[in-house]
C-alpha cells in the first residue's frame, strides 16, 4: 500500500482535529462518519449509510482508524465499532472513556485475541502521557496517587480565582472546545465534567495500575451528591477547591472533600471530590495553568514525589496524543519513511 488511508469514525471536534493531524503527516483520510452517514473524506459528500461502517473498515483499504464519537459515553456503541475495525485487521486508537470505563474485559478480550492494536492514551491524561508512565510503573512502594484529571475543571477554577464570572468561563470554555458537549450551563457542564468524566478517567487509570479489575463498571459508580449551596460555595472560593482524585492504599489516610465519593478495590480506595487545597497545602502542587493535568505520586520511603504535570483539556491536545499513539500502532506495517510529517502536495 503506498498511501497511509485514517478512517475517521466521528467528525466532531476531535475528529476535525485529526484530519488536520493527518494532512500534516501527509496521510490520506478515506472517510468520516455522522450520525447521518459516511462520507468521502472529510467532505460532506455522502457515500453510504452508517450502516454500511463494517463494509468499509474492510474494504476502503484503511490502514487505521481513529474512533471519536459524541453520546453519553457509555461505550456500547463505541465496542460495537471496535469490533468492525479489528476483524478487518486494522488498528484503532479511542478517544472516548467508555470501552474502557466499562467495557475493560470485553476490550481486553479483543485485544489478546488480535495483538496491541488498540491505542488507549489519548483516553486518560494524554498530555501527561499519564497511561504509558502507569503501564510501566511498579508500585509495589507507592501509596498515594492524586491527580487534577480534569484539565477543563482546573481551567475554570483558574479563571474564577482570577475574578472572571461563571457565565464568562462557561462561554471561554465553550469556544475552545474544553467542556463535555451538549451542556447549556456552566453549572451543567461541571456536573458532567464532575459525575461522568473525572470517575470514567479514574476507572481506567486504576485499571492500567492493575489496582482495579477489567470487569468494574464506571458507571456503576454512585456519585456523592453535589448540592447546590455546595456547587455555588465551591465557585464563590474557587481560589480554595480543586476536583482531584486520589488512589490510596488501604490502612492509609482517607480523603475529605465536598461530593467525595469513595470506592474501594482489594487493596486501595478511591476517591474523587472537591479538596480545599488552601487546608491541605501539599494539593496546591496540583494547581497546573489553563487546562493541565498533573499527577503526584507518593512512595513509601521517599523524600519527595514524582510530579507528571502536561496539556490537558481540547481538542487539540487530545488530537496531538491521539496522533503519537496513531503513529506508533503504524510503525508496526509502514517503514520510518512514511510516518515522516510530510504536508500533501
Amino acid at each position: 500500500m503506498s498511501t497511509i488511508k485514517i478512517g475517521l469514525i466521528g467528525f466532531g471536534g476531535i475528529n476535525k482535529a485529526m484530519a488536520n493531524r493527518c494532512y500534516e503527516n501527509g496521510w490520506e483520510v478515506a472517510f468520516n462518519t455522522r450520525s447521518s452517514g459516511i462520507y468521502k473524506g472529510e467532505t460532506s459528500e455522502l457515500l453510504a449509510p452508517l450502516s454500511e461502517l463494517k463494509h468499509y473498515c474492510q474494504r476502503s483499504g484503511l490502514s487505521a482508524a481513529s474512533l471519536a464519537i459524541s453520546g453519553n459515553d457509555d461505550g456500547k456503541k463505541e465496542m460495537e465499532y471496535i469490533g468492525y475495525v479489528l476483524d478487518a485487521g486494522i488498528p484503532i486508537v479511542l478517544f472516548g472513556k467508555g470501552p474502557r470505563a466499562n467495557y475493560g474485559a470485553e476490550l481486553k478480550r479483543l485485544e489478546d485475541l488480535m495483538g496491541s492494536m488498540i491505542g488507549q492514551c489519548a483516553t486518560c491524561g494524554g498530555g501527561t502521557m499519564m497511561m504509558p508512565y502507569a503501564k510501566m510503573r511498579n508500585i509495589e512502594n507507592v501509596y498515594s496517587f492524586d491527580f487534577s484529571a480534569n484539565g477543563s475543571c482546573n481551567s475554570a477554577w483558574n479563571d474564577l480565582s482570577e475574578g472572571m464570572p461563571p457565565e464568562d468561563v462557561f462561554l471561554k470554555a465553550q469556544k475552545a472546545h474544553t467542556l463535555e458537549p451538549g451542556s447549556a450551563s456552566f453549572h451543567e457542564a461541571i456536573m458532567a465534567e464532575a459525575c461522568g468524566d473525572v470517575p470514567r478517567k479514574a476507572v481506567i487509570f486504576s485499571k492500567e495500575l492493575g489496582i482495579c479489575k477489567e470487569e468494574f463498571r464506571a458507571k456503576d459508580i454512585v456519585c456523592a451528591p453535589f448540592h447546590e449551596d455546595e456547587f455555588n460555595q465551591v465557585v464563590r472560593e474557587a481560589s480554595d477547591w480543586r476536583l482531584i482524585v486520589t488512589l490510596r492504599r488501604r490502612g492509609e489516610v482517607g480523603c475529605a472533600g465536598i461530593a467525595m465519593t469513595k470506592v474501594s478495590f482489594e487493596n486501595w480506595n478511591l476517591f474523587f471530590g472537591w479538596r480545599n487545597i488552601k487546608e491541605e497545602v501539599q494539593l496546591q502542587r496540583l494547581v497546573g495553568p489553563g487546562t493541565s493535568n498533573t499527577l503526584v505520586i507518593e512512595h513509601y520511603g521517599a523524600l519527595e514525589p514524582i510530579i507528571l504535570q502536561g496539556p490537558g483539556a481540547g481538542t487539540l491536545q487530545t488530537s496531538l496524543a491521539g496522533e503519537a499513539e496513531l503513529r506508533g500502532l503504524l510503525a508496526r506495517f509502514y517503514p520510518p519513511e512514511m510516518l515522516m510529517r510530510k504536508k500533501r502536495s
